[in-house]
């Protein structure tokens, strides 16, 4: 079976490409933020918790798990292991209770590495598909509309 770790240019695109997730993230979290929607259970698109997933605390933590899994198998899915992660999940959701606690924002433990459609399924119970691709630079391409 062929290794999954990831070198030179390869990385580069991964890089890339989650480095574009957090940024896609973020604007998708503060435009329901002002059409006033809900994502998942309603806890990450408040407020309390975009400033959460800005802060230095977050991204050195979550780059620093991505690297974990990448030296485990190379940074698959934690739930299906057949495809890439592409976000790090909080077990425990993060809450106004909560999101003060390094135990439950920060800690390894609460963590995993999940690939789109396994995070899509875990928060609304179907798969939400992107719609965008990646050049080989790494760069986000809009898909063409499908024709269903």
């Amino acid at each position: 079976m062929g290794s999954h770790l990831l070198r030179g240019a390869e990385c580069s695109l991964l890089f890339r490409y989650t480095s574009w997730l957090t940024i896609y993230a973020i604007d998708y979290l503060k435009q329901s933020i002002t059409e006033n929607k809900r994502v998942g259970d309603g806890t990450m698109a408040m407020e309390y918790a975009l400033t959460f997933y800005a802060s230095k605390q977050w991204h050195k933590c979550r780059q620093a798990y991505i690297a974990e899994r990448q030296a485990i198998d190379g940074g698959m899915c934690e739930r299906c292991h057949s495809e890439l992660g592409y976000i790090v999940h909080h077990k425990c959701y993060i809450s106004p209770d909560n999101i003060s606690n390094p135990d439950v924002t920060l800690n390894f433990n609460n963590l995993e590495f999940l690939c789109h459609t396994c995070h899509n399924t875990i928060h609304f119970g179907e798969t939400i598909e992107l719609n965008y691709m990646f050049d080989k630079d790494g760069q986000p391409v809009p898909l063409p509309p499908s024709n269903e």
